[in-house]
C-alpha cells in the first residue's frame, strides 16, 4: 500500500505527517493515547487497519544557555558577546530531535552601581544589553530571568540563566 494513501488520527491531540510513513503528534494531555491507521483502498474505500495505544508524555523543560553553560556557570565578555544570545536546549539525554525557541527574556544587572534591566523581544541581545555587557568587570553577574521558551508542544516555559563575568 503506497504510503500517500494511509492516513493516520488520534484521540487526544493533532498529528501532522512529517513525511512519507512519519509524523509528529502533538498531545493535549498526557498518558493514554490511541493512535488509529486508515487505508484509502484502490476503489477509494476506507479502511480501518486498526488502533493502537502508546504513552504519551510532555516534552520536558529545557535550559537557558549561551555556549555551552546551561543554567550557571563563568564566561568572558568577549565569549558572551561572541554567541550573542540565548538558546534554549533540552538535555543532552533527551532523545528526540526537537529545538525550542526563546521568544523573549530580561536581563538584570547592576551597570555604574545601579540595578539595571533590559529586555529582548527574541533570544538576541540588544545592542543596549551589549554595551552593557562591554562594561562590566570580572566577578559581576548578570541574570538572565523570565526567558521564554516555547517548543512544538506549543507550551511557553519560562526559563533562567546566571552567567558570572570572568
Amino acid at each position: 500500500m503506497p504510503s500517500e494513501n494511509i492516513s493516520a488520527g488520534i484521540d487526544n491531540g493533532s498529528l501532522t505527517k512529517t513525511a512519507n510513513g512519519k509524523y509528529n503528534a502533538i498531545v493535549t494531555r498526557g498518558g493514554k493515547v490511541h493512535v488509529s491507521v486508515t487505508a484509502t483502498m484502490e476503489n477509494g474505500e476506507k479502511k480501518s487497519m486498526g488502533t493502537m495505544e502508546f504513552r504519551a508524555k510532555y516534552l520536558p523543560t529545557p535550559q537557558g544557555m549561551i555556549g555551552n553553560i546551561r543554567v550557571k556557570g563563568r564566561m568572558s565578555k568577549a565569549e558572551i558577546l561572541t554567541y550573542g544570545e540565548i538558546k534554549a536546549r533540552y538535555d543532552e539525554a533527551f532523545e528526540f530531535n526537537s529545538i525550542p525557541v526563546v521568544k523573549s527574556f530580561s536581563m538584570y544587572c547592576t551597570y555604574k552601581g545601579l540595578p539595571v534591566t533590559k529586555t529582548a523581544t527574541n533570544g538576541f541581545f540588544t545592542e543596549e544589553m551589549k554595551v552593557i555587557i562591554s562594561k562590566l568587570r570580572s566577578g559581576e553577574k548578570i541574570f538572565f530571568d523570565d526567558i521564554k521558551s516555547v517548543g512544538a508542544d506549543k507550551i511557553e516555559r519560562s526559563l533562567t540563566l546566571v552567567i558570572t563575568v570572568q
